[in-house]
């Protein structure tokens, strides 16, 4: 019975192996033979995971036909980011140092979205162990306003520098002897006027009303350069 059964699975392999020599024999005699592209019918649909494919080759032809717009992209935020460094006057950016250091309290107002950049700013500033308030309550940033003293300073950031709830909060900071410094773009603007300290960054434009989708690569840079100023003086 066990030599039936060796046998038997004898039989078996050399069956195989027969078969597979036959494939490969066929194969070897094709291999020269030139192929038609009209011959191939195998589609996407015939691919395992086709939807993956079809989304990374579709993502490939996406960004050659974009290809352009990625470059100009890339093109425009490097100009703002070299011409904010030519805006910036460092004796401004030591100034608002000083000014944050001796201050009881910081305040900070913003709009929009350059509230991102306000955001950023103060969490940049409460973890140096500096005490900074965001005001990102419309009505609060009035009512705050209000009680400010000469210990306190804003800061106010508005690419147009003609948004109507931050110059108001800057005219009441003025007669309150509270110090005002102001993150905006180039460009002569009422809360610039204002300002004891006027900050400035290049930008495509600034009127956020029309589009506030503007970038505010230039204003995230005037942060950073304040902070790491601060870090130093701290050190």
């Amino acid at each position: 019975k066990t030599l039936a059964y060796l046998v038997m699975y004898i039989v078996i392999f050399v069956a195989i192996m027969m078969f597979v020599q036959r494939k490969m024999l066929g194969f070897s005699s094709k291999k020269n033979q030139k192929i038609n592209p009209k011959d191939i019918d195998v589609t996407f649909n015939d691919i395992a995971g086709n939807d993956e494919a079809k989304k990374d080759i579709m993502e490939v032809v996406e960004f050659m036909k974009n290809k352009n717009k990625y470059e100009e992209l890339e093109n425009e935020l490097k100009d703002n980011i070299q011409k904010t460094f030519s805006l910036v006057n460092i004796e401004d950016i030591k100034g608002v140092v000083r000014e944050i250091q001796k201050a009881r309290t910081i305040y900070i107002a913003a709009r929009g979205t350059s509230k991102a950049v306000g955001s950023h700013l103060n969490h940049l500033l409460l973890t140096l162990g500096i005490r900074c308030i965001f005001l990102e309550d419309y009505n609060l940033t009035s009512i705050v306003s209000r009680t400010l003293d000469i210990n306190e300073i804003v800061i106010l950031i508005s690419l147009s520098g003609k948004t109507e709830k931050i110059l108001e909060v800057a005219n009441i900071a003025k007669l309150r002897k509270a110090k005002v410094i102001s993150i905006t773009c180039f460009d002569r603007n009422s809360l610039s006027n204002i300002a004891d300290y006027k900050l400035y960054c290049a930008s495509q434009g600034s009127d956020t009303k029309i589009n506030d989708s503007i970038s505010r690569i230039g204003m995230f840079l005037i942060v950073e350069m304040i902070v790491a100023m601060l870090k130093d003086k701290m050190t």
